[in-house]
């Protein structure tokens, strides 16, 4: 698997979702499907990550994007779909706060894999940092927490 590849990340995260959405015991369907719709809008913009300098412009990003998409859509269901994506971002649902750390857990995993062909060990500091704070759930916390560790041990860094 390409450490960097949007398709991976997307079908990756989905997986966790489903993951993360049976041991919370949340509705799976809805998470995938926030995290679908959230990766639509993501793939229309440029790759923004913490240590990019182009974190501060996300939100203007992605509001270009979202319209880039939701324009596309059919009428019939563009209402539901930019709700779903609202949602993501809202994390005022347990679905929505699920489909979040879904998205983090696959971006740390892929951050593994770059840090192992790469030999930098110091690729994932940021994202643990920026990440910590999104981590809720009893699951997603303690793979969160496993993965954490994994990257302190990889580095030598305890």
């Amino acid at each position: 698997m390409d450490s960097d590849d949007l398709a991976s990340h997307i079908f990756g995260a989905m997986c966790i979702g489903l993951y993360l959405a049976k041991l919370e015991k949340v509705n799976s369907e809805k998470v995938v499907k926030i995290l679908l719709v959230h990766d639509w809008v993501m793939a229309k913009m440029d790759d923004v990550i913490p240590p990019s300098g182009n974190y501060d412009k996300k939100r203007l990003m992605e509001e270009k994007a979202k319209r880039t998409v939701f324009n596309e859509l059919p009428s019939v269901i563009k209402k539901e779909y930019m709700n779903l994506f609202n949602e993501f971002n809202s994390m005022k649902t347990k679905e929505s706060q699920i489909a979040r750390e879904a998205d983090k857990l696959e971006t740390l995993l892929q951050g593994e894999v770059f840090e192992e062909e790469t030999q930098d060990t110091k690729v994932l500091d940021t994202f643990f940092e920026n990440y910590k704070p999104v981590f809720k759930s009893k699951n997603g916390s303690k793979i969160f927490k496993e993965l954490e560790k994994r990257d302190l041990k990889r580095a030598k860094k305890i």
